[in-house]
């Protein structure tokens, strides 16, 4: 008997400690898992650099997210993005349904990418709803959404060194209320006439500018 509380007790002990590094390590091992998702999803090399998921409440926080151009674009960073916090709906994620009560991203600098074909490294954008929907997975919408973007770089692999800066400077923009892709990419559209970017425009598929 006493052999056997024995083996009890080292099978409690062992259990507790696999739930401790579990708990501990959850976050490095779904970082591998988001990087994998990411790049089979977009076809970009992605990397981060922190991620926190909480497992008592819906958020999950991202430091140093960077997504990097394959290389028919010259493999150059396509975002760099240093901070991205999002707190999404519990029910409507187990209904398959996205749905985020707040989507706070940071954006450093976003560079776009003319290939030697013509070809633009956004135009994989245009099927992102596709994607969604053969993973059965449905857009519902953004409640809150706090953006920032800092910097546009934008140049042509036929004359890389002619490249074009530009300041955005957008700092902390709150737009509300992004229930259907068609209403997220109407606000967005009338931030970019606002901000003056209407040239890069059509390098966002569903940009819609104001008329």
């Amino acid at each position: 008997m006493k052999f056997l509380f024995r083996w009890l007790f080292r099978l409690v002990v062992l259990t507790l400690l696999l739930v401790m590094a579990l708990v501990l390590l959850k976050d490095a091992i779904l970082k591998e898992l988001l990087e994998l998702e990411l790049r089979q999803q977009t076809g970009l090399q992605t990397k981060i650099g922190e991620l926190e998921v909480r497992l008592f409440s819906p958020t999950v926080s991202v430091e140093r997210l960077r997504l990097f151009n394959p290389p028919e674009f010259g493999g150059s960073p396509f975002l760099d993005i240093p901070e991205l916090y999002l707190e999404y709906d519990r029910l409507a994620l187990a209904a398959h349904q996205l749905h985020l009560r707040l989507l706070r991203v940071q954006v450093a600098e976003l560079t776009l990418v003319q290939s030697l074909d013509g070809r633009k490294n956004t135009d994989w954008l245009a099927s992102l709803p596709d994607r969604f929907a053969r993973n059965g997975l449905e857009f519902a919408g953004i409640d809150t959404l706090n953006l920032t973007l800092t910097r546009i770089k934008r140049y042509s692999m036929h004359n890389p060194r002619l490249t074009e800066t530009v300041e955005v400077g957008l700092r902390q923009e709150i737009l509300t209320r992004l229930d259907t892709g068609k209403a997220a990419g109407t606000a967005l559209g009338l931030l970019a006439a606002q901000r003056g970017l209407q040239p890069l425009t059509n390098w966002f598929p569903g940009l819609r500018l104001p008329r």
